[in-house]
């Protein structure tokens, strides 16, 4: 008998399996930039939409500071929308060329997904607190 999973149950399924990778191949200095950034990214989805969040997580996996936080995070995110069907391509070309519907409901599920991840990072991702 196959087991039935809330959607909720996947989410943190997936969150805690991107936590518990990268806590174990990243140096600490890097750790600590991810957990910024993952706690950081639901506000900045709110005050400046999907769109322009992603995009300029995008644009700063070029940069020297965090670029490897950035580059996971978006990755993270790319890989759980596509396992969610909601998008099938590159993540910012799906936002720029997807439906409203799509980028309605990458919105929510990035949003649901976050919400995990910042409770892993702050579990398994030490600070200097």
């Amino acid at each position: 008998m196959s087991e039935v999973k809330l959607q909720s149950q996947l989410r943190a399924a997936f969150a805690f399996q991107c936590i518990d990778k990268a806590s174990k191949s990243m140096l600490q200095s890097e750790l600590k930039e991810l957990r910024s950034y993952i706690q950081k990214m639901p506000a900045m989805i709110q005050m400046n939409g999907f769109g322009q969040t992603v995009a300029f997580y995008k644009a700063h996996m070029g940069q020297q500071k965090g670029a490897i936080a950035y580059q996971m995070l978006y990755s993270w995110l790319s890989t759980w929308l596509k396992e969610q069907e909601i998008f099938k391509q590159d993540l910012m070309q799906a936002i720029c060329e997807g439906s409203m519907h799509q980028y309605q409901l990458a919105t929510t599920e990035t949003q649901a997904l976050l919400a995990w991840l910042v409770k892993f990072a702050r579990a398994y991702i030490k600070s200097e607190e």
